[in-house]
């Protein structure tokens, strides 16, 4: 699965992801308008957003989930 963040206005938008509810203060980050985060490798991702302003702060959040093989993580080696 797939999770797009764009269209921030007013606000910041943090993504931590962890393998349970408990926060790990290394793995979150602040999202910027346009980022992608692939969630292939098993852990849970938690979106927050808070506003920066007195006027209220919005996001867009987008999943989907690709049909089909996914791209090798590392080149196959060719046998000579």
């Amino acid at each position: 699965m797939y999770l797009k963040i764009s269209k921030i206005e007013n606000a910041e938008v943090y993504v931590a992801k962890g393998k349970s509810y408990k926060w790990i203060s290394h793995l979150d980050s602040i999202a910027f308008d346009g980022q992608l985060f692939d969630t292939r490798m098993g852990w849970s991702f938690y979106v927050i957003g808070v506003a920066n302003n007195i006027f209220k702060g919005s996001f867009k959040l987008e999943t989907w989930v690709e049909k089909g093989a996914a791209p090798n993580l590392l080149p196959i080696p060719s046998v000579t």
